[in-house]
């Protein structure tokens, strides 16, 4: 596992930026009813990261959100987590849910992959609680400092 000193957080988010195999600007949210491809913003109540619904998408990436600015992609995916491992009850995961439960709630059909190329990448098992990685950061609150486009 990384030292504290490596931001684990970030390093997590940029891992799994990394296997999901993104286009520039793609977040890995899917646009899941018709509402969404009209959003301006996501996270409002912690991040607000600005959306870019008329962004050019390639064909097979028509149902995905995009973003103004790529550098706030890793915050958002690191902000979802939060949000599974603080609102667990919420998305349906135990009261204490481990980086598997986490993503495979995130990635419904590649998170197998997913979790063996972190453990490649990171040395972080499956079984790691994801709330031992955001206290031992000291990050259980939103991380807005880390976007670029105005986060609170």
């Amino acid at each position: 596992m990384p030292d504290k000193e490596e931001n684990i957080l970030g390093l997590l988010g940029s891992t799994i930026e990394q296997h999901e195999g993104l286009e520039a600007k793609q977040t890995p949210f899917r646009i899941t009813n018709p509402g969404m491809a009209k959003w301006q913003t996501m996270f409002d109540d912690t991040l607000k990261v600005i959306l870019d619904p008329l962004a050019k998408k390639g064909k097979s990436r028509q149902n995905f959100l995009y973003v103004k600015n790529q550098e706030d992609v890793v915050p958002m995916i690191i902000e979802q987590l939060r949000r599974y491992a603080y609102n667990n009850k919420e998305w349906g995961l135990p009261d204490n849910p481990t980086l598997g439960d986490v993503i495979r709630k995130f990635d419904q059909t590649g998170a197998e992959d997913k979790l063996k190329f972190i453990e490649e990448q990171m040395k972080i098992p499956a079984t790691t609680y994801i709330k031992d990685l955001f206290e031992r950061e000291g990050s259980a609150t939103p991380i807005g400092s880390m976007l670029t486009s105005g986060g609170r």
